[in-house]
């Protein structure tokens, strides 16, 4: 079941730091075209963070486009 997953050991959830909306607002300025929304910004904010760069989506459109910092792309999977 989702909640058993979402609940377990496996899924952290992180909270956006009031310093990560300075951030969020510039990346979803950057990518207005796709468009980013905030979902997808903090997204990208938190993978930044943790310096996360392999992730798991069906937003190839999306995700093959925002460059994070510190690396040249995301790794994308499925």
């Amino acid at each position: 079941m989702l909640w058993d997953f979402v609940l377990s050991d496996v899924v952290r959830v992180e909270d956006i730091a009031r310093g990560d909306l300075e951030r969020i607002q510039l990346l979803m300025e950057q990518y207005t075209d796709l468009p980013m929304d905030f979902a997808d910004a903090s997204l990208v904010v938190l993978a930044e963070r943790h310096r996360i760069f392999k992730v798991f989506t069906t937003d190839r459109r999306g995700f093959s486009v925002f460059r994070p910092r510190n690396v040249e792309a995301f790794e994308i999977f499925p």
